[in-house]
């Protein structure tokens, strides 16, 4: 079953992070399934442990081992290895650092969030699917996406601001719904 080989990458990873970072030694952590919403995976950092979604796992297991598991051994190594990044308000959990261990653990292209967990594949698993909605910043150009509680009130009136222009995000924006 999918639930073995996952624990199998697990070992496997913890391998070769005690290979590239030694002296540090790394313990092979828990690993644990179940159904995490729309998560695919969460690593525990204080108790070096790792969680997958179950029902994630029984329609993509391939991508789920191949992507998130080595996602997920990269934050609790970066974490073992450097916790004052992860101190309260601190945002370099996805960060140059964490990269770094990320491809040393053999993960190709290291991003913030499991972009294979699309849509078509959550309603495959029986999951909830939130609609997002599209932004267009009037002034450059540039794109955002909100979920429907930050497009809720941007229509009521609410500005937010665009995360790379920082220009005015507000309901004018708008340029429609996608899945």
């Amino acid at each position: 079953m999918s639930t073995e080989k996952v624990i199998a990458e697990v070992a496997r990873l913890t391998a070769i992070a005690n290979e590239k970072f030694a002296p540090h030694i790394f313990i092979v952590p828990t690993v644990k399934f179940s159904s995490l919403g729309r998560c695919v995976g969460t690593a525990h950092l204080d108790r070096n442990a790792l969680s997958f979604n179950v029902d994630l796992l029984k329609v993509a297991p391939e991508k789920l081992i191949t992507d998130t598991v080595p996602h997920e051994m990269a934050h609790l190594v970066h974490y073992a290895l450097r916790p004052q990044d992860f101190r309260k308000g601190s945002r370099l959990g996805h960060g140059r650092y964490w990269k770094m261990v990320a491809r040393m653990l053999g993960l190709a292209d290291p991003t913030r969030c499991a972009g294979w967990a699309d849509t078509e594949t959550c309603e495959a698993a029986g999951m909830k699917t939130t609609k997002v909605h599209k932004y267009t910043c009037v002034t450059c150009g540039n794109t955002g996406l909100a979920g429907p509680r930050v497009h809720a009130k941007v229509q009521r009136g609410k500005i937010y601001l665009f995360a790379k222009c920082r220009h005015n995000l507000t309901a004018n924006c708008y340029t429609g719904a996608t899945s």
